[in-house]
């Protein structure tokens, strides 16, 4: 009797529960990956997220490296997915398959060459409407409370493969985008590893992304100006903002020539009033919206007025939530 070899994948990702949940499945199932690659910038982190501080560090949420040593899985962290180094880790893995969730670079011809059968990657948007890395941000601060996810097959242009398979969220209201990604990289797992074994197996249904009837916008890693929160919107839409947000990305609140740094949103008021701009209490900001109006809660030493704040025009990054 012949004996069939388990196939080989190489998994990418970085640390966050869109990487995590998905490679922590797929180690206790029968397509556990041969090679683990997380992806950095060249200070370590993603270069859209801005962090007042980095999340601590708990049993529930292991890192990528975690999950691979304590599986026997050989792993490497790279700030260049495409060079020489990396794909001479790659070849060396045979890869029947690549599987992407939540990495921050676009792989080359090159890369994706190295594999048998191709690869998938799951996408935090919808396709071809949301492509590029940032959709969650830019879906949260147009106000929405429910968030699409596409699996779909790699190819060398970005988020342009065909798509496998789609879903929805829950309402995820007053979630933090942590939580967000948490929701999709559950929701999106069960159908990412049924995608992989059709894929493996040469049976995988996959569809053209229609390019010719729907618009595509591409979402670009927000600059530091995005993160201007928008007091003409309704209390509503600026709570989702801030509470999906507020842990990934530097929010400010300008007024004048003052400008106040938002930790996080503590509440609404669909119909109440203000009768000024903002009243400023203590660490509190509450915020005239259109309608209603937002109670912020403000970062330590967050009020900056007058010229103060014209000296503060960016943050360095200092985390990542994918």
């Amino acid at each position: 009797m012949s004996v069939v070899r388990p196939y080989r994948i190489v998994y990418f990702g970085m640390n966050g529960p869109l990487s995590r949940i998905p490679l922590s499945r797929l180690v206790a199932s029968a397509l556990r990956p041969r090679l683990v690659i997380e992806g950095r910038t060249e200070e370590g982190r993603p270069s859209w997220v801005l962090r007042s501080k980095s999340p601590a560090k708990t049993p529930s949420s292991p890192s990528l490296e975690d999950i691979a040593s304590d599986a026997g899985i050989d792993f490497i962290g790279t700030n260049d997915a495409n060079s020489a180094r990396v794909r001479a880790r790659i070849r060396a893995a045979k890869p029947d398959a690549l599987l992407v969730a939540g990495f921050p670079h676009l792989l080359s011809a090159e890369v994706l060459a190295l594999s048998s059968k191709g690869g998938l990657n799951l996408h935090p948007g919808a396709l071809p409407e949301e492509r590029g890395p940032a959709p969650i941000f830019w879906a949260l601060k147009d106000g929405r409370t429910r968030f699409t996810y596409t699996i779909h097959m790699l190819e060398v242009g970005e988020d342009t493969g065909d798509i496998v398979s789609t879903g929805t969220t829950d309402d995820c209201e007053g979630l933090s985008m942590r939580e967000i990604l948490q929701q999709i990289a559950e929701g999106a797992t069960p159908a990412l590893i049924q995608s992989l074994r059709a894929l493996l197996e040469g049976d995988l249904v996959r569809h053209h992304q229609p390019n010719a009837t729907i618009p595509t916008s591409r979402c670009p890693r927000p600059s530091f100006r995005d993160g201007l929160i928008d007091p003409r919107r309704c209390a509503k839409d600026v709570f989702t903002f801030v509470r999906g947000c507020s842990e990934a990305h530097s929010l400010f609140v300008e007024s004048g020539a003052d400008r106040f740094f938002v930790r996080s949103a503590s509440g609404y008021d669909s119909t109440g009033r203000l009768g000024f701009e903002y009243v400023l209490s203590g660490d509190r900001l509450y915020l005239k919206c259109d309608p209603g109006f937002v109670e912020l809660e403000l970062k330590k030493d967050g009020a900056l007025f007058g010229a103060e704040s014209a000296t503060v025009s960016s943050l360095p990054p200092t985390g990542s939530v994918l």
